[in-house]
């Protein structure tokens, strides 16, 4: 079962539910939260760890999650070998993907970025095909993010090393055994990879005092 779900993070959580959601963190997490200066960017972290924890316990029973990284920096579940997840935040979003396959998903808020970036991350197809067009760009930008944290490897290789193209049916990306979905709701493009094949047109949208009921 794979499960794509996403929620709009606000500027500031209460004071209470900040240092909750806080305590939930992995412990390398909290440390690292916890140096933050810019508040809204401590909240994006939080927010997609509750999502986390949100459907694990909603959909797999799992309460309390003990996570690890690997060494590229890829979390897991290692009580859970057979259930992987993917989980990422902006300013403005926070986006979360469990399976029972490997995943990986991104999410960001669309907006203006110099000409130069687009052309030093994208292949020509996907420049021509985004033609200028800030939601076609970020589109891209996110599949590129999700298909190397469906890997696990990170940003170790350039972006341009996977080319992804749209066609009736959505994404597709030059990788066998590697399907995509992307989605543009509202001033944010979405991102995801699996090795399911059976992919949801777009995240589910949540209200954040949804997220915060469950704990």
């Amino acid at each position: 079962m794979l499960r794509w779900t996403a929620v709009r993070t606000g500027d500031s959580l209460p004071e209470e539910e900040y240092g909750r959601l806080l305590d939930l963190l992995p412990v390398k997490r909290r440390a690292e939260v916890r140096r933050i200066k810019d508040k809204k960017s401590a909240c994006g972290i939080l927010t997609a760890y509750a999502l986390l924890r949100r459907e694990l316990k909603l959909y797999h029973g799992i309460s309390r999650p003990v996570i690890a990284y690997e060494k590229a920096g890829k979390p897991y579940l290692p009580e859970y070998p057979r259930l992987h997840f993917s989980i990422s935040h902006s300013r403005e979003y926070a986006v979360c993907a469990v399976s029972d396959t490997p995943v990986g998903t991104d999410g960001e808020t669309v907006r203006a970025l110099r000409d130069s970036l687009w052309r030093r991350v994208l292949t020509q197809s996907e420049y021509s095909w985004a033609d200028g067009d800030p939601g076609r760009l970020f589109r891209l930008w996110t599949l590129k993010e999700s298909y190397f944290k469906f890997t696990g490897t990170g940003l170790a290789a350039p972006l341009k090393s996977v080319e992804f193209t749209f066609g009736e049916n959505g994404p597709v990306v030059n990788r066998p055994g590697v399907f995509a979905a992307s989605a543009l709701i509202s001033d944010a493009a979405f991102g995801l990879c699996s090795a399911a094949d059976a992919m949801p047109a777009g995240p589910e949208i949540l209200p954040v005092e949804e997220i915060l009921s469950v704990f």
